[in-house]
Formats: C-alpha cells, structure tokens, sequence
C-alpha cells in the first residue's frame, strides 16, 4: 500500500508541474495578445489572430486538465499556490487591471466556449486600454456562462489632514476618488470662470468629490519632493486625480503644470509607462472641439514637453538599453502627429526607425499639419519622412513649405520636393518644379523631368514659355541627350498646337536631308521625344514621318511607332487597328522586328 502511494506521487508531481508550465505559457500567450493588441485598430487581422491563438491554447489546456482555478494579487497570477504570470513593473498588464477591478479569482470552465474566450480576451484587453474601468461589470453583461469569477469589495478610509499617518499620496486616497472623478465631457463642460454649482448638474450625473484645500496642498507638496523612480509614477497618478477631480479651470492649472514638469523626470528615470499614460491622456483631453482654451493650452504643454529633445533622448538610451521596442511604439503613438518631433533623434537608429516611421504614419492619418513644419528639416531623413507621408494628404496646402524644402542641401529632399510639386497639380506647384530641371545634381534633374512627365497627361499652355526658354538655352545642347528628349516631350504635351507644327517643318526640310552627324542626332532627338510624348498629335506626325522624308528619318519614326505600340499592347492587351497597321507598315519597311505581329483586334 505504502509503495503505491509513493510511487504514484512522482507521477501526480510531474502532472502538476506540466499544467502549472502550460498554464504559464498560455498567459504569456494572453499578455502578448493585449500588448500587442494596443498597438494595432481594433478591426486588425492581427488582433483577430491573437485573440484566436489564445483562444485555441486555453481551450487545449482545459481540454488535457480540466477547470482552471486561477487566484490574482496585485501583479501576479497563481494556480494551486504556484505562481503562473508575473506583470513585473508594467502598469499594462492584465493582472493588475483584474486585481484593481476587485476580481481575486478567475474560473475557467472545461466547457468553455471558443467564442467566450475570444469575448474575454477583447474585454480584458479593453479594460487595460483604459477605456472601461470596470471589468468586472463588462463580463457580468455578457453573460459568459463558462467563465466566472469572484470579486471583493475593498473600502479605504477617509483621510483626515489631523491623522498625520495617513499620507494624500497613497493609494487609499486614489482608490477613494477612482469612480468619483470627472469624465473628459465633464472636464470639456468645465466654465472659464467661477467654481460651477454642483447642484445645478444633471440629476443623472453623479456628484464628482472634491478635494479639500489641505489635501490639494499635501499632495503637490509631496510630488515636489519625489524623485525615485516608483514615487514619480505615483505622482503622475496623484496628479491625473487631481486633473478628473477639480471643478474650475484655475483647479486644473497646477496639476497639469506640474504633469508637464514632471514628463522630463519620468523618462530619466525610465519610467515609460507612466510617461505614456500622461502623454496620451493630456492629448485625448486637448483634442476636444468643445473644450475650455485655457485648458487645451495646458494640456498641450504636457504634450510638447513630452516632445522635447532631451526627452526622445531619454527614450532612446533606456530603449537601446532594455531592448523596450514595444514601450518605444506606444510611446510615439501616444505623442500622435507631434512624433515627427522626435524623429531626427530616433531615425538613424536602424531598428527604431521602423516604430517611428509606422508611428507617424498612424499620428498623422487623421491631421498631418504638423508635418509641414519638417518638410524643410536640417535632418535628411526626417524631412523626406515628412514630405512622403504630408505632402499627398496636405496637397496644395504645403506648397509654401515643399518651395521651400527645394533649396534643402539635400539632393535627395530637393528631389522628394520637386516630386511632391508635380504631384500635386497644381499650376503654381508645376511652375516651381520646372526649377528642378536646372538643379545641380543629375538625379535631382532626372527625377523633376520624369515627375513632369507623368503629371502632364493634358497640354497645359501655360508652363510652355518657361520650357521653351529651357529649350533656346545655350546651353541646352550640353545636357545629357536623355534630358533633351524629355524636355522636347514636355514641350510637346505642354502645347502641342505650338510644338507639333514646329517639329514638322524642323523634321521635313529638304535642304537638311543631306546633313551629317549633328543632323541625325536632332532627328534622333525629336523622334524620341514624339515617341516620349504619345500623345494623339506626337503618334499622328510620327506616321506622317514613316511613310515621308529622308530614308534614315522614316526608319526612326518606324522603330518609334513599333515600339509605342507593342508597349500599349503589352499594357492593354489589346492593339487598335490604326496601329496594328502601323505595325505592319513597319515592319515591312524597315524589318526591324523579327516578332510575330498583333492580330487586328478592335478596340473596346
């Protein structure tokens, strides 16, 4: 009897031992769902995915162990006394926000359904966003049958300014005023002047507390001595209580004052949570339409000082020593359209620069007027980041600032601007960028031409003088014979009531059919550029110019229409029958191309 007992010990101590690791490794599944989850829209594909592989790994463990038991204090998990999750100094972890919720044991049952801990998981991670407060009452309304828990009330005592025991700052005071303070409508509601009537509130609103004068004064006097770094995360806390709990505009003034100095503080001591929670709390408060300007300008100090540059420096030594990516990402989404601020203390790093490129993309996806500012950026990289990303969605609201980017040092800016300027249509912007085309550098030149191109699908007159006056130029015939192509084919699309008549007498001279090298060389030119141009004239001369003139001519002109119309094949699929005819002229006269000819379709 004795031996069997002892003998089935060791196998029910491995069993235990197994399902404590495989209940760990399916929290670290849940934890890594939520952190990531913060990250990411709501309606991600990649939420979806986590929410579902944590689903598919706690319905395996409840399937091979049954009912799981699950006991929460403060930061940790415990199963049967073993602890199975540890949230560490992290304000964002699941853990916490179930112990602040009053929940101090999570059941779960070995029926439970895949859609309960999907369910589960999009509550969890919502009450740690932040965005409801109690979890419990979240799962109570939807009624998951398989998954109960087990709350406890916990009541803290007033404080009174003559116990000299109990200290403002502590816990017991923000447990006490955490569902009594004001909501950002309340604080957007706040009057400019005077203490507002509380009696006058809506009946259904319920009654904020508010702080007496002692308290006020204990609290701010016990930040201005913190410093280490858990007793400055208390007071970003302390503060923010103060911030939902007063009543006036001039109640909020010091505490958001004292929220902006103590920013730089948070990231020397490395405390990024904290600094994130303040830094995006301050921006959902100031982005209210309806709220009181006095209070949006301090709310907007806490911002920028979140924005400074010894700050993002902070940020930067404490990520590159901790490996901290993701307290990095959630840092630069909290600073929304102001991360373009910090970029040119972050890019060059490479691993960082990817967070700050998707930050800032994500920030300025709604307003990205604070991008205008860095489209003329001394750091290359942040104004080539903020030209890429402002410049489609300002359009011609940032022409000033991308005229001004052109005579950045840069030739890849100058370049990023020139092609914003075509971008964006507009006559003035294609006027500056025609600028470009005399740039110094040739990728800078080449980059220009190929924007105009592609942007001039229709003639427009009036950029014809300044490209004639390119053309006549001295030194036009010293460019590079690419950039004479293009420039003629700007030309011709510009105006081609100009250009096309002008190129027909240059090209059908007789008394230049016996001409040498330099000759052949414009012909060669002016061909190109008509095959460049394909607009309808440019094609209709070129047809004109292969069955008329010289005999070196109409081999040019025929390559050029072989070739502009095998490319509209290649594109289309689909070859109208004026240019399968063209085709076949071509090639019977020159036999230039040995492929097989287009049938004769006709064109939809």
């Amino acid at each position: 009897m004795a031996s069997a007992l002892s003998s089935s010990r060791p196998a029910e101590d491995h069993t235990r031992r197994r399902r404590v690791e495989a209940t760990r490794e399916v929290l670290r599944t849940l934890d890594r769902a939520i952190k990531t989850a913060l990250l990411y829209p709501r309606a991600s594909s990649v939420v979806e995915q986590l929410h579902s592989e944590f689903a598919e790994r706690m319905g395996g463990l409840l399937e091979t162990y049954g009912t799981l038991s699950l006991t929460v204090v403060c930061d940790e998990v415990y199963l049967d006394d073993e602890w199975v999750y540890d949230g560490g100094q992290d304000e964002r972890n699941f853990a916490f926000t179930l112990f602040d919720s009053g929940i101090k044991e999570l059941v779960f049952h070995s029926d439970v359904r895949t859609d309960e801990l999907r369910t589960f998981v999009r509550l969890l991670q919502i009450a740690v966003a932040g965005q409801r407060d109690d979890l419990a009452t979240l799962l109570w309304e939807r009624s998951l049958s398989h998954i109960g828990f087990v709350t406890v009330d916990v009541i803290a005592e007033p404080w009174s300014p003559d116990d000299p025991d109990r200290d403002p700052g502590n816990g017991c005071l923000r447990d006490r005023l955490r569902d009594r303070s004001l909501s950002l409508e309340q604080i957007a509601r706040l009057e400019p002047a005077g203490v507002r009537d509380v009696e006058e509130e809506d009946e259904q609103e319920d009654e904020p507390y508010l702080l007496r004068r002692e308290e006020i004064d204990a609290l701010i006097a016990r930040v201005q001595t913190l410093r280490n770094a858990p007793l400055l995360a208390e007071a970003s806390d302390v503060l923010w209580t103060l911030v939902h709990t007063a009543v006036t505009p001039a109640e909020l003034a010091a505490p958001l004052q004292w929220l902006a100095d103590l920013v730089p503080l948070l990231a020397d001591h490395g405390q990024l949570g904290p600094l994130v929670e303040t830094t995006r709390h301050a921006r959902e408060i100031a982005r209210r339409a309806d709220l009181d300007p006095a209070i949006r300008t301090r709310c907007e100090q806490v911002v920028k000082a979140a924005c400074t540059p010894t700050v993002a420096t902070l940020v930067r030594q404490h990520v590159e020593r901790a490996h901290a990516f993701e307290a990095l990402q959630r840092y630069l989404l909290a600073l929304g359209a102001d991360a373009i601020g910090v970029a040119p203390y972050l890019l060059d790093h490479p691993k960082l620069r990817p967070h700050v490129v998707e930050a800032v993309r994500h920030g300025c996806s709604g307003d990205a007027t604070p991008l205008r500012a860095f489209f003329h950026h001394e750091d290359e990289a942040t104004a080539l980041l903020a030209i890429d990303l402002g410049a489609p969605r300002l359009g011609i609201h940032a022409q000033t600032e991308l005229i001004h980017a052109t005579a950045h040092l840069s030739p890849r800016v100058r370049a990023a601007a020139y092609r914003a300027l075509c971008a964006g249509g507009n006559l003035r912007g294609l006027e500056h960028a025609i600028a470009g085309i005399d740039d110094p550098t040739a990728t800078v030149r080449n980059q220009t031409l190929r924007a105009l191109l592609q942007r001039l699908r229709h003639p427009v007159p009036e950029l014809h003088p300044p490209l004639r006056a390119l053309a006549d130029d001295r030194g036009f015939a010293a460019r590079p014979e690419r950039e004479q192509v293009t420039i003629v084919a700007l030309l011709v699309r510009a105006d081609p009531s100009i250009e096309i008549p002008s190129l027909r007498r240059s090209l059908l001279r007789r008394r230049w059919w016996f001409a040498g090298r330099r000759r052949r060389q414009r012909w060669r030119i002016e061909v190109a550029a008509l095959e460049r141009a394909a607009t309808d004239p440019a094609l209709e001369l070129l047809e004109e110019l292969s069955e008329r003139g010289h005999r070196r001519l109409r081999t040019l002109a025929r390559e050029a229409l072989e070739r502009t119309a095998r490319s509209r094949q290649e594109r289309r699929g689909v070859t109208a029958p004026r240019m399968v005819r063209i085709l076949r002229a071509a090639g019977a006269g020159s036999g230039a191309s040995s492929r097989p000819l287009p049938t004769l379709v006709e064109s939809p």
